[in-house]
């Protein structure tokens, strides 16, 4: 069993692993890649193996940054390419491509220092849906199957990037078309739009009467 189940979000710790070239602060919200050289990770060792989980990732600094998920036995401490990995999954903010692979996605945006990347796992259907700045972006990833732990994968010196746990974000309706109607819906909404027109029509008049 994970730690988190049915449609719950996760609201676990921080960033608990990191490379010694990555310093986590915040009581573990922040990693600040403080070196050089070879991209390094910093990541959660909360473990995601069922229902849906969010995540905000704060871009505080630097614009190539990767969030997302790898498997918990990934070494943090001292491996790198973690976004090459093909069970992990990553958007890039440089440019917004997924990886591993640096594949383009339908709605695919870079994010830069400022803006906050939203993640959601859900691992009811095995996808990754990417939010920006509270938009809705699209699905990046399916096919996903647990266990993961949150992570972000560090480039550049003085990149620096905050997670925060959300509850997953509600569903917007979509409005219904004609082709999605039934007869009888379709008729239903073309009298009611003709009573709507009516009664603007009869206010217009009484209001031409009066004057």
């Amino acid at each position: 069993m994970g730690c988190c189940s049915g449609k719950t979000a996760v609201k676990g710790p921080g960033f608990v692993r990191s490379h010694a070239r990555v310093e986590i602060s915040e009581d573990g919200l922040t990693a600040t890649k403080t070196g050089g050289g070879k991209d390094r990770v910093a990541a959660m060792n909360t473990e995601m193996t069922e229902g849906k989980h969010f995540v905000e990732f704060n871009i505080e600094a630097g614009s190539n940054a990767l969030c997302g998920v790898i498997r918990p036995g990934f070494d943090v401490e001292e491996g790198n390419d973690a976004h090459k990995a093909e069970d992990h999954c990553f958007f890039h903010c440089g440019g917004g491509y997924r990886y591993p692979g640096g594949a383009q996605w339908s709605g695919m945006q870079a994010a830069a220092a400022g803006d906050r990347v939203g993640m959601l796992l859900d691992l009811e259907a095995g996808s990754m849906v990417v939010y920006k700045n509270d938009e809705r972006l699209a699905m990046m990833a399916a096919g996903l199957a647990g266990p993961y732990c949150w992570a972000v994968t560090l480039y550049d010196k003085g990149d620096r990037v905050t997670i925060k746990h959300l509850p997953p974000p509600k569903a917007k309706k979509a409005k219904k078309t004609a082709e999605d109607m039934s007869e009888d819906q379709a008729a239903s909404a073309i009298q009611a739009r003709v009573r709507v027109r009516s009664t603007k029509a009869n206010k217009t008049d009484e209001t031409r009467e009066a004057s």
